[in-house]
């Protein structure tokens, strides 16, 4: 975790194959990570993301920095122990837009970023 927007996350591309690569969340500006505003943000995305084993991201290119500008979309365990349902989706299924659970408790990280006031809108 970088700041309230940034993400360094281990992308997963099969075949045993990953790679480390920076991730800003699409549509949103979190205040700067030196400000109080802008680890209220940061600390956030941490818990809401410290036990989803897996997320879901979109990207279609990249910003001047070259971070891939992404949408994360995830599935909070309800139960920690097992939760089925935290499988992530075939590729054959998530192409059809069927993800984790059929889509009923999915969370859209920019989103709730806005919605809990932790970042606004950026064009």
């Amino acid at each position: 975790m970088v700041d309230g927007d940034t993400l360094y996350v281990d992308v997963d591309l099969g075949f045993k194959t990953g790679v480390l690569q920076y991730l800003r969340l699409r549509g949103i500006d979190a205040p700067e990570i030196d400000t109080p505003e802008g680890k209220k943000a940061r600390d956030f995305v941490v818990r809401e993301l410290a036990k989803v084993p897996y997320i879901i991201l979109t990207s279609s290119r990249s910003d001047k920095y070259d971070r891939y500008l992404a949408d994360v979309f995830y599935l909070p365990l309800k139960n920690s122990r097992e939760d089925k349902r935290n499988a992530p989706a075939s590729p054959e299924r998530a192409s059809r837009g069927v993800w984790f659970g059929e889509g009923e408790d999915e969370k859209y990280l920019n989103q709730v970023l806005l919605d809990e006031g932790l970042a606004q809108r950026w064009e």
